[in-house]
């Protein structure tokens, strides 16, 4: 058998058109379309789940998953769009969110081609502030099936006691000027 190489121009292309939507937290919903049409590309199976008011987490499952896939759908506001210079790509969610997410597409992409079916992947709206949507997936009707192995992308970062805060990835607001 052999073994299909990740392919770079791919991952870049995919980047880029999850990088020219604005999914900034809280706007997570204009995702729905292109993810939808991506991972039913893919053969996916695709489950929204509401998170709050048009906020939804997605599970895309092949299979009886044994390997969950995970990361975010949000980036940190401003809107920033993308572009690529060389070999280079710029703008918001290229390395953290989107980039991760095209990556963990294209090893799906290679491990259904080399006939792995058992996998998952599961994006989370609301990372960048408080992480609701990790908190949500517990939830779902009907219940996933238990994965053996997660790979998280973009985990949220440890429990945080209450109390006032600053969001996780919130960039201060710019000096006056």
């Amino acid at each position: 058998m052999t073994i299909q190489q990740p392919d770079p121009e791919r991952i870049a292309q995919w980047t880029l058109q999850l990088c020219q939507v604005d999914s900034t937290t809280g706007q997570e919903a204009t995702l729905i379309p292109l993810l939808t049409g991506m991972f039913r590309d893919l053969g996916a199976r695709v489950l929204w789940q509401t998170v709050e008011g048009g906020r939804r987490n997605l599970l895309a499952t092949w299979g009886d998953p044994k390997l969950l896939f995970s990361t975010h759908l949000d980036t940190v506001p401003p809107f920033l769009p993308p572009r690529r210079e060389g070999g280079r790509l710029w703008g918001r969610g290229t390395c953290d969110a989107k980039g991760i997410l095209a990556t963990m597409m294209e090893t799906i992409r290679l491990l259904l081609a080399e006939g792995h079916r058992d996998l998952a992947f599961l994006g989370a709206v609301g990372e960048a502030t408080y992480s609701l949507g990790a908190r949500i997936p517990l939830g779902l009707q009907p219940a996933p099936p238990t994965p053996l192995c997660a790979l998280p992308g973009a985990p949220p970062g440890p429990p945080r006691p209450p109390g006032p805060r600053r969001p996780p990835h919130r960039l201060p607001p710019p000096p006056a000027t």
